[in-house]
This record gives structure tokens, C-alpha cells and sequence, in this order.
């Protein structure tokens, strides 16, 4: 029901838009005053297209995709033509009111790049039934439903392998139509998981945008390595813990106190190779505290 009324209003919207659009155009090519009935309409119909704008902006006023926003800049781009015609009429000499047209048509534009952003995300995301669509842990063509993504960061005294990240799944539903599956996967709900990763960051919004390699060598025990304080490199547990080829892991947004990551690489396990991908929501978990300050924090409220 919500889906449908959000389309609903993308589209009586979209319409707004359109009809608003025209009435700059049709004043500025009258020839003396426009009709006072023209001048009331064009101003019902304008503040019913703010209004619009509005409510859709404040549906999903930030933490757009990467996908979303391309979307919308492509958009934007291809409306860029219509700058270049007014160009061409002007250089033409076309007789027209253009202080009528130019701030007609300026506003409406201002409009457009603000609304447009979250314009594409409702649109998409209702589209897809459910604004928190299900991420997937894909080995070949395996799909584990994810289940839930943490991140996490350990104290700084551990340097810069202290970054924790793991991908809960749940059991993959394309072998539950086989009644004796001999498959590796089949029964098992995948866990990928890196506890001492050197992101080399001190906060994490400082990932966004930013892509690594885990690990940065097929080697499985490069030397300038600490594995005293662990292995910075994934690890993928199906029925048991197996570490994965290298992956490339990048952090492409943030919304609600959640990050957005793509990783991508392969796995062996038992003989068996899998392209291993997955795109998931981490939800932040905050920082390790760093030994002794709870106790330094007591002190302090004693002392208050």
C-alpha cells in the first residue's frame, strides 16, 4: 500500500512538473499581457509542485546509492539540451518574453536537481517492494540471504589491525526443493568474517569511497605480516572456517549508521572453487574502549 502511494505521488508530480513547465513557455511567446486567469493558475499549480517536491524530498532526503545517483545524473544530463536550445533561440532572435521564461523555467530547474536524488530513490526502492531490500552472499550462483553485516573497531593500541567486519547468512532456499541435496553448500548459512583488517582509518566515514585488497598477495604468509595480533585477511565459514583468495573489498555509502560494502574475490574449499561476491549493509558497532579508560571514567565521575 505504501509503494503504491508513493508511485502515485512520483507521477501526479512528474505531471505537475510538466503542465507547470509549459505556462513560462506559453507566457513569454503571448504577444502583450498574458490573461489574469493564466497568471492565477500558473501560481496554484507551481505551489502545488513545491509542495510535491517536498514530500518527496523528505520520503529519502539523503544517503542515496551510487546507483541512485547515477541515475539521477544521468537524467540531469540529458535535460541539459533544453540550456543549449534556449541558446539557439536566442541567438535566432526569437521574440519572446524572456524575463518571463528565464525565471519561469529557473526555479522549475532548482526544483528538479534538488527533488530529483530522492525522486529516483523512492521510485526504485518501492519499485523493488521493500525500501530494505535483501542483500545476497553469492558463491557462483548460490544466493545466501544476508542476514545481517557488523563493523566494528578495536582499540587503537592494536595499531592499524584492529578493524572487525562480518557478513551473517542464512541458508540458501534453492536447495529446499531438493529432498537429498549432495551439494557442499546445501544446509549451510555462511559466515565471512575479517577481525584484524588494517583499514588505516580512524573513524568510519573515512571508508567511504575508499577500496582495498584482502589480502594484497596470494601469499598466505606475506612477511611484513603481524599475525600476533591476527590474520588481516577473510575468512569464509560454511562448515568450517576456510580463508578466502584475495578480495577486493570497497565502501561505497552510508545511511542510518550504516555502511554500505561490495566485496568480490574467490574461495576453495574442498577442491571446489566459487567467485565469491556480496553486497551488504554493516551496521556501525562503535569502538573498543581502550584498557583502563573505564576505569579512568569512574575515577572521573568520583571525583565530580
Amino acid at each position: 500500500m505504501k509503494a503504491a502511494r508513493d508511485r502515485r505521488l512520483l507521477l501526479i508530480v512528474a505531471g505537475l512538473f510538466a503542465i507547470s513547465t509549459a505556462f513560462p513557455i506559453v507566457a513569454s511567446v503571448i504577444r502583450g499581457p498574458a490573461p489574469r486567469w493564466l497568471g492565477v493558475l500558473d501560481v496554484v499549480l507551481a505551489a502545488a509542485l513545491v509542495c510535491g517536491g517536498i514530500m518527496i524530498a523528505s520520503r529519502i532526503p539523503k544517503d542515496w546509492t551510487p546507483e541512485e545517483i547515477s541515475a539521477s545524473f544521468r537524467v540531469l544530463r540529458g535535460g541539459s539540451i533544453a540550456l543549449l536550445v534556449l541558446s539557439v533561440v536566442f541567438v535566432a532572435g526569437g521574440h519572446l518574453k524572456w524575463e518571463v521564461l528565464l525565471v519561469g523555467l529557473a526555479w522549475r530547474a532548482w526544483l528538479l536537481a534538488w527533488v530529483l536524488p530522492s525522486a529516483v530513490a523512492l521510485w526504485v526502492r518501492r519499485a523493488a517492494g521493500d525500501e530494505a531490500r535483501m542483500d545476497h552472499l553469492f558463491l557462483n550462483t548460490i544466493a545466501f540471504p544476508v542476514r545481517r553485516g557488523v563493523l566494528f573497531r578495536g582499540r587503537k593500541s592494536l595499531g592499524d589491525y584492529c578493524w572487525e567486519l562480518e557478513v551473517y547468512c542464512d541458508e540458501s532456499p534453492e536447495f529446499a526443493d531438493q529432498e537429498a541435496p549432495d551439494d557442499l553448500l546445501a544446509g549451510a548459512a555462511p559466515l565471512l568474517s575479517a577481525q584484524s583488517l588494517p583499514l588505516r582509518v580512524e573513524s568510519p566515514d573515512e571508508l567511504i569511497g575508499r577500496e582495498y585488497l584482502f589480502p594484497p598477495t596470494p601469499k598466505p604468509d606475506p612477511p611484513d605480516w603481524d599475525t600476533a595480533l591476527g590474520w588481516p585477511f577473510f575468512f569464509l565459514y560454511v562448515w568450517e572456517g576456510c580463508p578466502t583468495e584475495p578480495l577486493r573489498v570497497a565502501f561505497t555509502g552510508k545511511r542510518d549508521g550504516q555502511y554500505r560494502v561490495e566485496i568480490e574475490g574467490g574461495y576453495v574449499n574442498s577442491g571446489v572453487s566459487y567467485a565469491l561476491r556480496v553486497q551488504a549493509w554493516l551496521e556501525w558497532q562503535g569502538s573498543e574502549p581502550e584498557l583502563g579508560a573505564a576505569a579512568d571514567a569512574g575515577q572521573e565521575r568520583q571525583r565530580g
